[in-house]
């Protein structure tokens, strides 16, 4: 299987939240799978895994070597992802913010202040949702 197929059926794992095959398609070494870009996205299976909001894929990706600041046809990147999906989740379902996967993403060196392709910022997206815990988030880790 070549690493287009193998990025592609490593892309649906994380789409369907298949932790145990993101893991076995991981410990084939095929490096190259983890920068596959959907097409029409632009999406890696970082990006993914991020607007999915799970964490033990998103960590087991980034732990496997995934480009944390990967840009889609957006220059949107998984922390931009992240944080919008976790926002938009919490304001849809009315639950408390969790802010899990922006955390993770950040701690594992995720650039705060990445500019998107029409010069939107992780900060101007928060912004724009009126969410000052995610605000604060990124002010921490030195935002602009």
């Amino acid at each position: 299987m070549n690493a287009g197929s193998l990025g592609e059926e490593l892309f649906e794992a994380c789409a369907r939240g298949h932790l145990a095959r993101v893991q076995a398609l991981l410990a084939t070494d095929e490096a190259t799978m983890l920068a596959w870009q959907k097409p029409s996205s632009g999406w890696t299976p970082l990006h993914v895994a991020a607007e999915m909001g799970n964490l033990p894929i998103v960590q087991a990706l980034v732990e496997g070597g995934a480009p944390v600041d990967a840009r889609d046809l957006k220059g949107w990147t998984p922390l931009c992802i992240a944080l919008d999906s976790e926002i938009d989740g919490a304001n849809q379902t009315g639950h408390p913010l969790k802010l899990n996967v922006s955390e993770y993403l950040l701690s594992v060196g995720a650039d705060p202040s990445a500019v998107a392709f029409d010069g939107m910022t992780p900060l101007m997206l928060v912004r724009e949702h009126g969410c000052e815990k995610a605000e604060a988030l990124l002010a921490e880790r030195g935002a602009q």
